[in-house]
C-alpha cells in the first residue's frame, strides 16, 4: 500500500481499490515499483461491485450487464492498449 493512502481515513476508495483489484508493477528485475494499475479484470471487479451496490443488481445480472457494456467501454478509454 502506497504510504500517502496507507493512513488516511479520508481515501476508503484508494485503498480499496488498492487492496483489492490493483496489480503492482514490476521492474525488469522482479521487484515491485510501487505503480499499481488495474487490468481489464481488475476493471470489470470494480464494476460488478459499483453495479451490484448501486443498481441493486444480483451477481447474474451484473454478469450480464457488465458482458453487454464493460468491453466497449474499456476499448474506447484504455489509452495504453
Amino acid at each position: 500500500m502506497p504510504e500517502r493512502f496507507s493512513d488516511s481515513k479520508d481515501d476508503l476508495l484508494m485503498r480499496s481499490l488498492i487492496r483489492t483489484y490493483a496489480i503492482e508493477g514490476r521492474a525488469a528485475n522482479g521487484k515491485p515499483t510501487g505503480k499499481f494499475f488495474l487490468d481489464f479484470n481488475g476493471v470489470k471487479g470494480v464494476s460488478k461491485e459499483v453495479v451490484q451496490t448501486h443498481l441493486k443488481l444480483l451477481p447474474f445480472e451484473a454478469d450480464a450487464y457488465l458482458d453487454e457494456k464493460l468491453k466497449g467501454l474499456w476499448d474506447h478509454w484504455d489509452v495504453n492498449k
